[in-house]
C-alpha cells in the first residue's frame, strides 16, 4: 500500500563562474557529519551525482533535535536531515525530511554554487504504509543550472518506535545553459576532466573512470 506526495519544484538563484569548478584540492575521500543514514555512492563526477541512501529516527515521538547526515565527495556534498517529530491521537506519525545537494566537494570546492533541495513535511502516516515522495529542485549556477532529483520513501513501525526512509538522489549540471544536461555531452565532459587534470584535481587515469560513470548514470 503506497501514498502518493507531491513537492513544489524549488529555485534559488546564484550567480557563480564555470571556472570556479575547477579549483584544485588535494583530497579525495568522502568526509561525513552526522549519524542519520547510510550512503550508498554510485557516481561522484564534475557534472553528475547518484547516490541511493537508507536512514531511521529511532523516536518518532521526540519532537527535540535534527537527525541529519552530511558527506562531503569529490564533486559534491550532500546533506539529509530524516525526522520522526510525533505521533497523533490516532497512532499515526508525523514529522519532516529534507535533502539539500551542492555541486562543492573536496577536489573542487565552490562556496557560490547554490545550494539545491527538496523537502516535505508528512502528517498522519499510518504504521506499515509506505508514503513515497518524487520531487525535483533547480537552482541557477552562473549561465546554467544546477537539478536535484529525489525519491524518498518513508514508513512508520510503532512496535520499534522507529520511522525510516531510503531513497534514491541524482544531481546533474548544464553549466553552459544550453538546455542539455552536461552527462550527455561528451565534449563538455571532456574539457572539464582536462581543466581538472591541468589543475591538479585528477590524473590522467581517473579520466576513462569518470568518463565512464557520467555516460552511465546520465538521464
Amino acid at each position: 500500500m503506497k501514498q502518493q506526495a507531491k513537492n513544489e519544484i524549488i529555485t534559488r538563484g546564484s550567480i557563480n563562474t564555470y571556472r570556479a569548478l575547477l579549483l584544485a584540492l588535494a583530497t579525495s575521500i568522502i568526509t561525513s557529519v552526522g549519524q542519520a543514514a547510510e550512503f550508498e555512492v554510485i557516481a561522484d563526477t564534475p557534472v553528475s551525482f547518484r547516490a541511493n541512501f537508507t536512514g531511521t529516527d529511532i523516536d518518532p515521538a521526540a519532537l527535540a533535535g535534527n537527525d541529519f547526515q552530511v558527506i562531503t565527495c569529490d564533486f559534491w556534498t550532500v546533506l539529509v536531515n530524516l525526522r520522526g517529530d510525533g505521533v497523533d491521537v490516532d497512532g499515526n506519525a508525523f514529522g519532516f525530511y529534507e535533502i539539500q545537494l551542492t555541486h562543492s566537494g573536496n577536489k573542487a570546492p565552490n562556496p557560490s554554487a547554490p545550494v539545491v533541495k527538496t523537502s516535505l513535511v508528512y502528517l498522519e502516516l499510518q504504521p506499515g504504509v509506505e508514503l513515497t515522495d518524487k520531487s525535483v529542485s533547480s537552482g541557477l549556477n552562473g549561465a546554467g543550472t544546477e537539478y536535484l532529483t529525489t525519491t524518498v520513501n518513508i514508513t512508520y513501525a510503532p512496535d520499534q518506535r522507529v520511522v525510516s526512509f531510503n531513497g534514491a538522489i541524482a544531481g546533474d549540471s548544464d553549466l553552459d545553459g544550453n538546455g542539455v544536461l552536461d552527462s550527455d555531452q561528451t565534449d563538455i565532459v571532456v574539457e572539464t576532466l582536462k581543466d581538472l587534470k591541468d589543475d591538479g584535481v585528477i590524473t590522467g587515469r581517473e579520466i576513462g573512470q569518470i568518463i565512464k560513470e557520467t555516460r552511465k548514470f546520465s538521464k
